[in-house]
């Protein structure tokens, strides 16, 4: 079970997403999230062009606590919820339901037709004492002999998967892509920073990258998140079996 949530990310690949900071845009779209209380702000970025480097400006919205990000990248909209001083970030439903309702909004105001769906998500499992965290990494690897006898002390673990989802009426070939890492690192908190060693879960969920057609609409978003969070809470099942035994 995860215990400290880092993020939730949800991203929005279209051709047409890197909206430029202009008072118009602004204005719209701080119309439709005006309960949502979104700052709009400026980040500077590089963009490759050829042989040259082009430093432009990146539209974003932000939370007055920094909690939320919208960000209008070349060929992506990404909105990340980040854990901000310890406090709650609720379940992947909540989630899924506050991105499904800013992104019907956002394609309200520009209505952008997706080409590829994403979903990640990453956060820490409970303290375990170095025994059992050097148990860990023996129930999920078959180590060689010199890490046997000398346990690590960090180390990362990655597997990808690939199968077909129904998605209302389409069929998308959905890439699961899990991290079970060790890592140490501190946490902040209201109450002050406290230090980890713990085991590190990431999970990236996301449409087959090589298919380019534009077919992603407001309708999609929420089905594609439903069945992201459902294959990732089935993998987390796993995990903690494989953990427990």
């Amino acid at each position: 079970m995860i215990e400290h949530l880092i993020y939730y990310q949800f991203g929005f690949f279209a051709p047409n997403t890197h909206l430029q900071p202009k008072p118009d845009i602004i204005g719209r779209l701080l119309e439709a999230f005006k309960d949502k209380g979104f700052i709009p702000t400026t980040a500077q970025e590089l963009q490759q062009i050829g042989p040259a480097i082009k430093t432009g400006l990146q539209l974003q919205f932000t939370s007055p606590n920094r909690e939320w990000n919208l960000a209008f990248e070349p060929h992506r909209a990404l909105l990340k919820k980040e854990n901000v001083g310890g406090t709650g970030m609720g379940s992947p439903e909540d989630f899924c339901e506050e991105a499904n309702e800013i992104f019907d909004r956002l394609l309200k105001v520009n209505p952008f037709t997706g080409t590829r769906l994403s979903y990640a998500t990453k956060g820490l499992l409970p303290e375990l004492n170095p025994a059992k965290l050097d148990e860990v990494n023996k129930r999920i690897l078959n180590l060689l002999p010199f890490y046997t006898k000398y346990p690590p002390y960090q180390w990362t673990t990655r597997n990808v998967a690939r199968f077909d989802v129904h998605l209302g009426e389409m069929t998308e070939s959905l890439n699961v892509i899990t991290d079970i890492n060790r890592v140490q690192g501190t946490i902040a908190r209201d109450v002050g920073p406290l230090s980890f060693d713990r085991i590190e879960i990431g999970f990236d969920i996301n449409t087959y990258q090589e298919n380019t057609t534009p077919r992603f609409t407001t309708n999609h978003v929420g089905l594609f998140l439903q069945e992201a969070i459902k294959q990732s809470q089935n993998v987390m099942v796993e995990i903690e079996s494989k953990l427990n035994e």
